[in-house]
């Protein structure tokens, strides 16, 4: 075919970077999965990728950092290609963000929770706490993202009429020592607004949580692999985010996706 001097100056401006030009990707190549944290707008983005030092950098916009407590290994390989982790011993390391009016969640606001977890082979714990906000125990004004029993998730939230749970289901080995991505998505008014996602896939049936009316504006520390009461978790996280509303199951899958997952 014959190329007129407009094609061949699309060509020269692909080439060059100039025109306005942005040559298409290529076929199968989407969002990184950061890009794709990021095009949610979390209120909280750590990707927990540090090698070294004690800062815990919040790369969304709120520049919300935290600090590593305990010297957890740092720097391990991650969930997928360019991520890395870090292990805590279950003992006395954690990471922490310290409270932030940037972090709170109203009585009416929806949330979700996404993060990437990986526990060793036998090593499971049914009061490991992977996320929190619930100060020195489990208060009127806290969320958390907790192993639970064998291979179950729960998250307890609080409303006038006392706790409400979001439970997953059990059907799944998490403690086989791989990476698995976690989510937890609440729309706080309906009675199937609660619901559990493992590795891009819903985890178990919906829970009513139109009865978790207390706000969740506490002024307590976020803790990562820990609570405040103590309860540490044994095992690896990376990736953690969260998001004042609501992901819908194909934002979980997109992230999914973009993680590597099929």
């Amino acid at each position: 075919t014959l190329l007129d001097s407009d094609d061949v100056s699309t060509l020269y401006n692909a080439r060059n970077g100039t025109g306005g030009y942005t040559p298409p990707a290529p076929s199968g190549q989407g969002p990184t999965y950061s890009e794709e944290v990021l095009g949610h707008s979390p209120i909280g983005y750590w990707k927990m990728d540090e090698g070294s030092g004690t800062t815990m950098q919040d790369s969304s916009t709120n520049n919300n950092d935290g600090s590593y407590s305990g010297l957890p290994t740092m720097g391990i390989s991650g969930p997928f290609s360019g991520a890395t982790g870090v292990t805590f011993n279950g003992i006395d390391q954690y990471a922490s963000v310290p409270d932030t009016a940037d972090l709170d969640l109203l009585a009416t606001d929806d949330f979700s929770v996404v993060l990437w977890f990986k526990i060793g082979s036998g090593e499971w714990g049914d009061t490991d706490w992977l996320v929190t906000r619930n100060g020195n125990g489990e208060t009127d004004q806290s969320w958390d993202v907790r192993c639970y029993a064998d291979d179950q998730f729960r998250s307890r939230l609080f409303g006038s009429g006392g706790a409400v749970d979001v439970l997953s289901a059990s059907t799944t080995n998490c403690d086989d020592g791989a990476w698995h991505m976690l989510a937890l998505t609440v729309d706080i008014s309906s009675a199937t607004g609660g619901q559990w996602y493992l590795d891009g896939a819903t985890y178990g049936s919906t829970t009513d949580v139109s009865g978790a009316d207390s706000s969740r504006d506490s002024d307590y520390t976020l803790y990562f692999a820990r609570r405040g009461a103590g309860s540490y978790h044994k095992g690896s996280l990376s990736q953690v985010a969260l998001f004042d509303k609501e992901l819908t199951s194909s934002d979980i899958s997109d992230l999914w996706t973009a993680g590597g997952g099929a």
